[in-house]
């Protein structure tokens, strides 16, 4: 950014719009209240604005045919929605990994270029493109500005977003959950702070993805607008290796910066690919470093993901990684009774309590053994006692 607002001085001391004394005093003004430039130049009655804005438009002539070309990406356009885009008169043109290029009508806009870099949370490089050029592009990309008044359809998620059953409030906590819980509520409540990044591991079927869709619907819950992405591992690696192969890898950290949560499944599966590994490190830096929260699941201990660089593992470690222990009994029991409100067969207290005792501490497997039992019981119209019961599942595991 302020290399960018250094080559515009340049221009103008060359140009012998300015001296080189007052671009000095205009960029020490510049550091000490990061306003724009072209402001501050403006403010110290260095340039009149009315002579500034035509040298911007023909040092950023290049733009429009960019723009009238339609040559911008979607992962681009769709950086800022359309209501944005119409009132500020303004639309993404790149992207790196710290920050947006944005055409202005009028770049020393700094309530747009504000409110645009706080939307994005990322900094805002802007540049001047004449308003008609632009406001073609704009309606071209993104439609007619919506008629005040009218409701405008929410965007689609920009990610897959987490089943809405999976929350803190379906989750059965006990003893060998309670630590998990807690952080990833925490993490879920104050994201980017003390649990982030957050790794929830520990063998399949206790509960992990629960708690990271949990993370995400709590977020969802407190801001909608928040942008949640919940991916495996494998989902973003097939997404970044495309990226690689299409050398488009700048439009992949673009699209998954805009995350607010990013929430990974697996991530134990991530490919061994060394480029993967870069870039994914790369991407899970910036994300922290931004107060993204990051959370990940793991069916092994962070000291045996073999396929995560020493940069995103010495990460994890300043955040939180905790362990999803086995289910107790008691917390097999308190997991049925909680899953068989919703099931049409209610069986007896005792009949739960057995189950427990009989079945593994897999709670996926619990939930289906559950959900099987209620089935052929309603089917056969037996009364459910525990001979009934033990009948079942031994036909079940035959």
């Amino acid at each position: 950014m302020k290399q960018e607002r250094k080559r515009l001085g340049t221009m103008l001391v060359e140009e012998q719009i300015i001296t080189e004394h007052q671009l000095k005093e205009a960029l020490q003004h510049q550091h000490r209240t990061g306003q724009i430039l072209g402001n501050v130049l403006v403010e110290l009655g260095f340039v009149e604005e009315s002579v500034l804005l035509p040298l911007l438009a023909r040092h950023y002539a290049r733009l429009q045919p960019t723009l009238a070309d339609c040559k911008i990406s979607a992962d681009i356009i769709n950086l800022i929605p359309a209501s944005m885009a119409h009132e500020y008169q303004a639309m993404p043109i790149g992207a790196s990994f710290d920050q947006v290029t944005v055409a202005f009508s009028n770049p020393m806009n700094d309530r747009a270029v504000q409110s645009i870099s706080a939307y994005l949370r990322r900094r805002v490089r802007p540049v001047l493109c004449p308003r008609d050029t632009l406001s073609r592009a704009i309606i071209l990309h993104y439609g007619a500005a919506a008629a005040a008044g009218s409701v405008v359809a929410a965007p689609a998620p920009v990610f897959p977003q987490p089943p809405p059953t999976l929350s803190f409030e379906t989750f059965v906590v006990g003893d060998a959950n309670r630590a998990i819980f807690l952080a990833a509520e925490e993490a879920a409540e104050y994201p980017g702070t003390t649990r982030n990044p957050l790794l929830i591991y520990g063998e399949v079927g206790h509960g992990k993805t629960h708690l990271l869709c949990a993370i995400g619907n709590r977020a969802l819950a407190r801001d909608p607008s928040r942008c949640v992405a919940w991916l495996t591992a494998t989902e973003v690696e097939h997404d970044l290796t495309e990226a690689i192969e299409t050398k488009s890898v700048d439009g992949f950290h673009t699209r998954y910066q805009r995350a607010d949560f990013l929430l990974l499944d697996d991530i134990q599966f991530l490919a061994r690919h060394r480029g993967v590994q870069q870039e994914f490190a790369k991407l899970f830096r910036l994300l922290c470093a931004q107060g993204k929260q990051v959370a990940a699941t793991s069916d092994r201990p962070l000291e045996e993901i073999e396929v995560l660089l020493d940069e995103v593992r010495s990460q994890f470690s300043t955040g939180a990684a905790v362990y999803v222990g086995t289910a107790s009994v008691a917390l097999k029991t308190a997991i049925l009774m909680a899953k068989q409100k919703r099931s049409e067969t209610r069986l007896p207290d005792a009949l739960i309590a057995e189950l427990a005792q009989e079945l593994p501490d897999d709670i996926r497997y619990l939930e289906g053994t559950l959900r099987n039992l209620s089935l052929r019981i309603a089917i056969s119209g037996e009364t459910p006692t525990i001979e009934t019961i033990r009948k079942h599942l031994a036909i079940m595991r035959a």
